[in-house]
């Protein structure tokens, strides 16, 4: 008799009606373990979910660097990104990432941040930016800050959204009147919003800076601002420009 009791428990265990009754002859807390079905063991808890790393994007103040990233938080849901406008030149902006990269921006956090990025110009081609630049680059690695450049500007990465081209820039105001062309972004101004349409480019544009960067006989333009799209989101994600969750 003892026996036909404990397999119809057995077979009982995932009916609702019954299982607040056989909790009663469980030991406290067994329930919240693997349980018995059919003779076998049933794992019922979820595997761990890994923790999102936490990134900190260091840009240029009062921009569409700023707009831009902050967009793409919203769009693909990087609740651990942290988007810190200030700063001007590429070495001030460099030392604020490396004074900013052990302290999270939310303040009930203690934890460094995994990584720290610094988006970044050169301008001109005489530019003072350059020698700023020059500068940073070693500050940035002694502190394993990364360096997301643009040359001569972040509009060329917008560029890179809509059109492949490796026409020489010798301003940014070259590059956005390029950009402002009716089959690209007629619209566009500094400190422009983002449309959330921007990102089905997305993977267009990742491709295209990865073109250009086999491109050997190319040194500008540039822009290295897809491989934080790609820290961000991930190769297959940057890759299609499509979003997933």
């Amino acid at each position: 008799m003892a026996k036909k009791l404990k397999r119809h428990e057995a077979r009982s265990l995932n009916k609702r009606e019954k299982r607040d009754l056989l909790s009663e002859r469980m030991e406290p807390g067994q329930l919240g373990r693997p349980l018995l079905h059919g003779g076998s063991i049933v794992g019922t808890e979820k595997k761990p979910v890994q923790p999102k790393k936490t990134v900190l994007i260091v840009t240029e103040g009062e921009k569409t660097e700023p707009n831009y990233f902050c967009a793409m938080k919203d769009y693909y849901e990087l609740t651990e990104v942290d988007v810190l406008p200030e700063g001007k030149d590429p070495y001030s902006l460099t030392e604020i990432a490396v004074s900013k990269k052990n302290t999270r921006e939310d303040s009930k956090y203690l934890d460094p941040y995994d990584e720290v990025w610094v988006v970044c110009d050169t301008e001109g081609l005489n530019h003072p930016f350059r020698k700023h630049l020059q500068r940073a680059r070693p500050l940035a690695k002694k502190h394993g800050v990364r360096l997301a450049v643009s040359s001569p500007s972040f509009e060329y990465w917008l560029l890179l959204h809509y059109q492949y081209t490796t026409r020489s820039f010798d301003s940014c105001d070259d590059v956005i009147a390029f950009l402002r062309h009716k089959k690209r972004w007629p619209g566009y101004a500094k400190n422009a919003p983002v449309e959330s349409s921007l990102f089905d480019r997305l993977g267009t544009a990742c491709a295209h800076a990865k073109k250009l960067r086999k491109d050997t006989k190319v040194a500008e333009p540039s822009t290295d601002v897809d491989l934080l799209v790609v820290s961000l989101i991930g190769e297959k994600r940057a890759t299609k420009g499509i979003k997933t969750h």
